[in-house]
């Protein structure tokens, strides 16, 4: 992967797999790195790539820009609010990648204003072994000059690191929304792999058509969203009833053979809902 060289004091506060990864690949790329983690054995590995920190006061003094990859908004508040961590930061950009809501955002953003920190909001769409691949993601979203200043300090760490708008919490609803279809989708197939497997079908003809599954679905998550956007819920190609009655061979299907019905069973609850409401 081609990126900017751009050399700038970085701390990383947090060293689970994700935040090792980030520690690692900026120190790669030739950054001045600071780590530090509650549990001081996990920083063991960075001494003689990177300044360990004693303290997460003296990790925010020694950078100009703090990467939060601990585990919550709780546990980076409850660190980075206490006195001394926020005279630390302040003057410095924080920029947050741990997994939260919007609700989450908006109160860290409010708390950064409030102490004098310039706040950017990162969410990481990649698994820990990709960081510094092309398989990597980030979504950041805040004041414009704030990601301007550092996107070429954070280019190493994905494939595309993509600015998604002021918004603070642009990037988290984002990244809640993948999540969301992710799980969703991935559950679906799972079902569906399960249901061939039970009747002996050959794995391979599922994944054949795997691309016209994905197709469709994004064909009809468009035509969805125009519905939406519009406020037009019309149409004459399929009543929910219809959709409602499918679902159902797919649930008596998967209870036949044993298998778990609860997700084929959920969503026939939603439709139910749907047809109640006309």
């Amino acid at each position: 992967m081609t990126t900017r060289t751009h050399r700038s004091r970085v701390t990383v506060l947090g060293l689970g797999q994700m935040g090792t990864a980030v520690a690692r690949v900026l120190s790669e790329a030739g950054h001045d790195v600071t780590v530090w983690n509650r549990t001081s054995s996990k920083s063991e590995a960075f001494r003689g790539s990177a300044t360990v920190a004693d303290s997460a006061a003296s990790a925010c003094q020694a950078s100009d820009v703090v990467l939060s990859v601990l585990s919550s908004y709780a546990v980076t508040d409850e660190i980075l609010r206490a006195p001394d961590a926020t005279d630390a930061l302040r003057g410095r950009t924080l920029i947050q990648m741990s997994t939260g809501t919007p609700d989450d955002v908006r109160a860290t953003a409010s708390w950064a204003a409030r102490s004098g920190v310039q706040y950017l909001d990162a969410k990481i769409i990649a698994y820990p072994n990709s960081i510094g691949t092309e398989l990597s993601t980030i979504l950041y979203s805040g004041a414009p000059a704030t990601f301007e200043r550092w996107q070429d300090t954070l280019a190493p760490l994905a494939g595309e690191n993509e600015f998604v708008g002021q918004g603070v919490t642009d990037a988290a609803t984002f990244d809640l929304a993948w999540l969301g279809f992710w799980y969703g989708a991935s559950a679906s197939f799972l079902q569906s792999l399960a249901l061939c497997r039970a009747e002996q079908l050959p794995v391979e003809k599922l994944l054949s058509r795997l691309r016209w599954m994905v197709d469709f679905i994004e064909y009809s998550a468009r035509d969805a969203a125009a519905r939406v956007e519009r406020d037009d819920f019309s149409g004459a190609d399929c009543a929910l009833e219809v959709h409602r009655h499918a679902l159902e061979d797919v649930t008596r299907a998967s209870k036949n053979r044993g298998l778990d019905d609860r997700l084929p069973a959920a969503v026939i609850e939603l439709f139910d809902r749907a047809i109640s409401l006309g």
